[in-house]
């Protein structure tokens, strides 16, 4: 038996503590709805995975000669969907390791500690993009710009997404997805209620200042995602239609659908805006079940319907974790709305969810394991770490069938 805690008693300890297939269900947290309710596949192998998808028609005709002459086969089309990745560390030091030698309860504490935090990050920024585009955005510098390191963003409701020590890039311009800025930034202090977010241009933990060139109506993004991000709800349904091809498929041919459809309904009551937009969604083919808002805007719906409110409990695939969902009548079925604090402001988005499916290689969050178990020494540190990754993309099958609603921005 050895008398120090070795790499492969640290790896044994981690496994006991996270055993294959549970990492999803005893880590989804509630406040994630989305993540928790679309279906989920782990058989994600080789570069790509087609998705194939047909909207075209045969020709045909009332007079026979005409559908013989003009006769054209339908072409389906296959989006080649590739995978994004994902990391968290954590790290123990040497010193805990060898502490836990005669207290395992100490040392399994502190892995767990770290390990769990890991697994959250990467599990809360997957939730987070599961609405985005993959840009890697996380929001959006408002119009009047900076002021000794502090702005404000354009969504207030996006600092959740914000925290001390985050380290920021700037898009070079106001298009989301621009190659980012060299300067960064560090975040120093947030005001979830206003949306101000004052980052150090030097360090963590720095004085207030401005990185260089960060400007009005820029998009702020943590280092290293710049388009990097998985391909969420707003990359398979954007707000403007679609012109550009999308993991190979040329979207122009169809804006809707290849590339979801969308509504305006910003300049109606909310729930005005809500059944309209799904009954023309309806009319195009989509079968709506589910429905996700920010929690200020479903409040808001639901001070508007009054005493028509009605709600039911649901659950994510596995049964172990409910969320409390209102209830709407929609074309041909009930609509379930749930609230999701990763939905960004003033949006609605009613999805048929059995045609959208988050696949990744492997378990959608796990340890890494290189062969030798899950830790692995730091090779400039007395410290041993433990890495947390994700291969994964969200699928859609039927873009045409999510419904992309816009509302109205002051509730």
């Amino acid at each position: 038996m050895s008398n120090t805690v070795d790499q492969s008693s640290f790896s044994a300890a981690l496994k006991t503590l996270y055993p294959p297939g549970t990492m999803i269900t005893d880590q989804t947290l509630t406040e994630n709805p989305l993540w928790g309710l679309v279906p989920k596949e782990t058989d994600f192998y080789g570069s790509n995975h087609p998705v194939p998808i047909n909207t075209q028609q045969a020709v045909g005709s009332n007079t026979f000669s005409y559908a013989q002459s003009d006769q054209h086969a339908a072409e389906p089309r296959a989006f080649l969907v590739t995978t994004v990745d994902y990391y968290s560390l954590a790290s123990v030091s040497g010193k805990t390791m060898r502490a836990s030698k005669t207290d395992m309860g100490a040392f399994v504490t502190a892995a767990k500690w770290g390990v769990d935090k890991a697994i959250q990050k990467v599990l809360k920024d997957i939730a987070r993009d599961l609405y985005r585009s993959g840009t890697g955005s996380i929001g959006q510098i408002n119009s009047s710009g900076l002021s000794t390191g502090v702005f404000t963003l354009a969504n207030p409701t996006d600092a959740k997404h914000f925290f001390y020590g985050q380290v920021l890039q700037c898009t070079n311009g106001t298009t989301d997805g621009n190659t980012p800025r060299a300067a960064v930034g560090y975040v120093k202090t947030v005001n979830a209620d206003t949306g101000a977010i004052t980052v150090s241009s030097d360090a963590v933990g720095g004085a207030a200042a401005t990185p260089t060139s960060w400007a009005a109506s820029e998009y702020v993004l943590p280092r290293g995602n710049s388009n990097l991000a998985l391909t969420g709800l707003e990359g398979w349904a954007p707000t403007t239609a679609p012109t550009s091809s999308l993991f190979g498929v040329d979207r122009s041919e169809d804006p809707i659908g290849y590339g979801g459809y969308r509504f305006d309904g910003a300049a109606l009551p909310i729930q005005e805006a809500i059944v309209t937009g799904m009954t023309r969604a309806g009319a195009y083919g989509a079968t709506i079940t589910h429905g996700f808002m920010n929690n200020r805007w479903r409040g808001a719906l639901i001070n508007a319907l009054g005493a028509k409110v009605t709600y039911a409990d649901i659950s994510d695939p596995t049964g172990k974790i409910n969320f409390k969902a209102l209830e709407v009548y929609g074309d041909s079925t009930t609509v379930r709305i749930v609230a999701d604090p990763n939905c960004p402001a003033a949006k609605f988005w009613g999805l048929t969810l059995s045609e959208l499916c988050l696949r990744s290689s492997g378990e959608a969050v796990s340890l890494a394991d290189y062969g030798n178990g899950e830790a692995i020494g730091i090779y400039n540190a007395d410290a041993g770490e433990m890495r947390v990754v994700s291969y994964l993309q969200l699928e859609c099958a039927a873009p045409g069938w999510q419904l992309n609603c816009s509302l109205a921005a002051t509730i």
